[in-house]
């Protein structure tokens, strides 16, 4: 996609440490003390709001691999038919309510679509504790 874009290899490259830095410092303020979940040999259904490019669900599915997840079910309110088609094959089931041929948003298929705060995120971390 990045080259479709138009953009350079070493702005890329730029662009995916920047990305990096900053992700792995807000896991560290989101996460606190807390270590990773435990997936191990286990069947994890993962949750997302909907899919659009798959980008966000495939790094959380090989992420769940990589800790070693006995299953990993993805479960969601909708996706669009062409990402569905690319990334199934990587989910032991996908259920989705509805697939979209016409996609260009996950906020298109809600009345309201806010973004989940830090603070939301944070909560729901210490209540899993």
């Amino acid at each position: 996609m990045i080259e479709r874009l138009g953009v350079s290899k070493v702005e890329s490259s730029k662009f995916k440490v920047q990305s990096s830095k900053e992700r792995k410092e807000r896991e560290k303020a989101l996460r606190k003390e807390r270590g990773p979940i435990n997936a191990k040999e286990k069947a994890v259904i993962l949750v997302d709001d909907g899919v659009a490019t798959g980008a966000t669900v495939m790094a959380a599915q090989k992420a769940l691999e990589k800790m070693g997840a006995a299953r990993v079910i993805l479960a969601i309110p909708v996706i669009s038919k062409e990402t569905l088609n690319d990334i199934k094959r990587y989910f032991d089931k996908v259920i989705a309510l509805s697939v979209e041929e016409e996609f260009y948003a996950v906020g298109q298929f809600y009345k309201e679509f806010p973004q989940v705060t830090d603070q939301e995120v944070i909560k729901l971390l210490e209540a899993r504790d």
